[in-house]
């Protein structure tokens, strides 16, 4: 396991009222402006070949139909890794592995 900078990017159609990215039990996403249609944010994450959880959280207001919430991470050094998952009764709760 190391322990890199990674750049983090959020893309979404709806806009949601929270997310939550979530590595090894620590937050991800910080300080975030969710009334822009991209979010990018460094962070330092873990990287291992044998793959690492994260765990993906987003709520929409009540009423928005099912929506697109694409991820993208990009370690210093690694090939960048893109999930994308869809909303169903206006929220997403993943666990997400990528593997460098």
């Amino acid at each position: 396991h190391v322990e890199v900078p990674a750049l983090i990017r959020l893309r979404y159609a709806h806009r949601p009222l929270a997310v939550s990215l979530k590595s090894e039990g620590k937050e991800l996403l910080t300080k975030l402006d969710l009334t822009a249609p991209l979010i990018e944010m460094k962070a330092m994450i873990e990287v291992s070949h044998e793959g690492n959880e994260f765990s993906l959280e987003a709520k929409w207001p009540e009423g928005t139909p099912d929506t697109a919430l694409t991820l993208e991470i990009e370690p210093d050094g690694f090939d960048m890794r893109t999930e994308t998952r869809w909303s169903s009764a206006a929220a997403v709760s993943e666990i997400l592995t990528l593997t460098w």
